[in-house]
């Protein structure tokens, strides 16, 4: 969640900025609430954010298809109104 709070930092102190917060981690942090959380809030506020996620075929210590459903963060993330995930 610091991301959002960076972004929303941002924003306030520079609305006419097009800079964006970038944020990097593995796939294994999505198996973690707090990932959904800020991708939730950055999607409620219309935060510029961007969510670099490293996909090595593990989600923290087992194959991401044992952790994730449908085994697949990607799948998941593009469901959530406003991503735009790529």
């Amino acid at each position: 969640m610091q991301s959002v709070g960076c972004a929303q930092a941002h924003r306030y102190l520079n609305p006419e900025s097009d800079e964006v917060t970038l944020v990097c981690s593995g796939e294994g942090a999505t198996s973690e609430g707090e990932f959904w959380e800020t991708v939730n809030a950055a999607s409620l506020e219309n935060l510029p954010l961007v969510i670099l996620i490293e996909d090595n075929g593990y989600a923290i210590s087992v194959p991401v298809e044992k952790q994730t459903a449908g085994g697949n963060v990607f799948r998941a993330a593009v469901r959530i109104p406003k991503s735009q995930a790529h």
